[in-house]
């Protein structure tokens, strides 16, 4: 498997989108709820720089950024129950488990908190990376 980085953007800012667009929407659509947890749990995942070798990681952009990157994250505040959501994003949506059912789950709903630090580390990425770079993400924020 060959790992593109300008192949992989215009997922990656579709994640972006479709996040944003769920936050706007899971008021009014049934299908946003849902949909919000699953871009939510891809781009934690994404911007965490964790999961298994043929995923995708902010990582894979920011290599020779990583000075700049870290000193902008260093900026954002992560909220303070971005663990929590972590483990709630793969039981609510991301997996048909059991877990869903536990009563300790019933409270997550789409939070704000958590939509806005994963947007502005969206942003924060593309104001790290050189213009030619930017570009493979097609305009995301338009």
């Amino acid at each position: 498997m060959t790992k593109d980085p300008q192949a992989a953007a215009p997922h990656v800012a579709h994640e972006i989108r479709m996040l944003r667009r769920a936050w706007q929407q899971h008021q009014r659509d049934p299908l946003a709820y849902p949909a919000w947890f699953v871009h939510c749990r891809n781009l934690m995942k994404f911007y965490d720089s964790k999961g298994q070798p043929d995923e995708i990681k902010v990582s894979d952009y920011t290599t020779d950024v990583d000075a700049e990157w870290k000193r902008g994250v260093a900026g954002y505040t992560r909220p303070t129950n971005y663990d929590d959501y972590s483990d709630a994003v793969n039981k609510l949506a991301a997996h048909l488990t059991w877990d869903r059912t536990d009563p300790k789950w019933k409270d997550y709903e789409p939070s704000q908190e958590i939509t806005e630090y994963l947007l502005g580390l969206s942003v924060l990425l593309l104001r790290v990376l050189p213009p030619e770079r930017v570009a493979w993400f097609g305009g995301v924020f338009l």
